[in-house]
């Protein structure tokens, strides 16, 4: 009777340990997903890789140029048939950090917009545009303003870092309030601020001065250009501040 005792004992304290153990994995495990949160700096992804969840055409036209291919956004511009349509965020943003790789084809030409609103007839209306072109294969002559990394039809970057045709590329938006700046694979290239005595004069004297909505929106969606050409976008991701 004593041994039958014991060994029911024996069986509760195994029984017990196993729960604590499993309770203990499970906190374990909550105490991991916050850590891995934590570890992100804030990122939150913008594609998953597979499909185009999270975006939708401007206006909700036809994105019959967009697909996704092998992890990537692919814009394919010569396909027949196909709106010339922007890609853009179904959710909208104020002040935050953009990060994205891209590439072109030969003789391409498209662009990353931020503070889109869709009551204008096109992305560029409003949003102002990090220009994305191949600057050496470019058919015709380009202006400073055109060249990519400048802010479209506005500031122009100091420097060009872009790699060959093909090759990837890293850009970086800032966007803080006002303040913005401009990164290309890894260096800063340009700097400006929204809104500000500058910035309202140059808009004033160039292509925007009709365009009174542009540049005017403090937030909107992030928008992927369709303007010809291929254009290929990866691990896109935001930090919202």
């Amino acid at each position: 009777m004593r041994r039958l005792c014991v060994l029911f004992a024996l069986t509760l304290v195994y029984a017990s340990c196993q729960w604590s153990a499993s309770d203990s994995g499970q906190t374990s495990h909550k105490d991991s997903l916050a850590t891995d949160s934590a570890s992100s700096g804030g990122w939150i992804s913008l594609f998953n890789g597979e499909n185009l969840d999270g975006w939708r055409g401007y206006q909700h036209h036809s994105i019959a140029a967009w697909s996704v291919e092998d992890g990537t956004i692919h814009c394919n511009g010569h396909k027949p048939g196909a709106a010339p349509t922007d890609l853009i965020t179904d959710k909208e943003y104020a002040s935050f950090v953009l990060s994205l790789q891209w590439k072109l084809s030969e003789a391409s030409n498209s662009g990353i917009l931020f503070h889109v609103d869709e009551q204008y007839p096109h992305t560029y209306t409003s949003g102002p545009e990090y220009q994305l072109i191949d600057d050496q294969g470019w058919v015709g002559p380009l202006e400073d303003w055109q060249h990519t990394g400048s802010n479209y039809a506005m500031q122009v970057p100091d420097t060009i870092p872009a790699r060959p045709i093909g090759e990837w590329n890293t850009t970086k938006i800032v966007v803080q309030g006002p303040h913005v700046e401009h990164w290309l694979n890894g260096e800063k290239i340009l700097q400006y601020e929204l809104w500000s005595p500058s910035w309202e004069a140059q808009k004033a004297a160039g292509k925007w001065k009709t365009d009174t909505a542009y540049g005017q929106s403090k937030s909107g969606h992030i928008a992927l250009q369709y303007h010809g050409g291929d254009v290929w976008f990866r691990d896109l991701k935001i930090k919202t501040l």
